[in-house]
């Protein structure tokens, strides 16, 4: 390995004890190794390329990454610049670029599965709770198609919460989430099959509320589709605990 090859890959390694060290470490999912460095083809001038997935605290992992990547220029003179991502990208990237970096890149960091699972389902729940809430305000304005959507929004995520409890991967579509969420819950009796049907027709409802404008969504609808969020939200919580 020449001299500043090995640099650069301290460098990284630097960056990444730093975001270790700061308030973010629990919300630092994976530290990627991309690029030119981690390919070994680097030159004097190359940039050490990461990419770090975050998980529930955006904004706190960016401003840790700025000073991550400051103190490296001052400790070591090379320049780390870091892309952030939720960790959703590395689970299902959404980019060819995302992609490939994964394939080609190395892991520098990973935080412990069954801990990142952990947090994938809290802020799973979280954000569907607040889907719920606002669900539940659109309804009482009246505003029954954005109830809908809303509610069903919190429904799924309660849903893929529930799977990750079981299952170390999520199904990339939507029919594939329902499917593994029947073969983990309601075939197995442990959810009855009557919620698996009202969850299906929660997921018509706000199809039609989203793209059929002739469609009649009114309070019944927006009314069910709350009942099975809620239902699915409730035992979320009860099996996280």
């Amino acid at each position: 390995m020449n001299n500043w090859l090995e640099r650069k890959r301290k460098a990284a390694d630097l960056f990444v004890s730093h975001l270790l060290e700061s308030p973010a470490r629990p919300h630092i999912a994976k530290v990627l190794l991309h690029g030119s460095v981690a390919e070994g083809v680097a030159r004097p001038e190359s940039d050490v390329d990461v990419i770090v997935f975050q998980i529930g605290a955006p904004e706190l992992v960016a401003d840790v990454c700025d000073e991550a990547s400051f103190q490296v220029v001052m400790e070591a003179v090379e320049s780390v610049e870091p892309l952030i991502f939720p960790v959703d990208e590395y689970r299902h990237p959404t980019s060819y670029f995302i992609y490939r970096a994964i394939q080609d890149g190395e892991v520098l960091y990973s935080m412990e599965e069954k801990a990142l699972q952990q947090e994938e389902i809290e802020r799973l729940y979280e954000l569907g709770v607040e889907y719920l809430e606002d669900a539940g305000k659109l309804e009482e304005l009246g505003r029954y198609r954005g109830a809908v959507d809303l509610a069903y929004n919190a429904a799924e995520l309660a849903v893929k919460g529930l799977i990750f409890l079981k299952s170390e991967r999520l199904p990339k579509t939507h029919g594939g989430v329902v499917n593994r969420f029947g073969e983990l819950y309601i075939k197995s009796g442990v959810l009855p099959t009557s919620l698996s049907k009202r969850l299906r027709r929660g997921f018509r409802y706000r199809n039609l509320a989203r793209y059929v404008p002739s469609a009649t969504i009114g309070a019944e609808e927006a009314r069910q589709t709350i009942q099975v969020a809620d239902e699915l939200l409730t035992f979320l919580e009860a099996e996280k605990s």
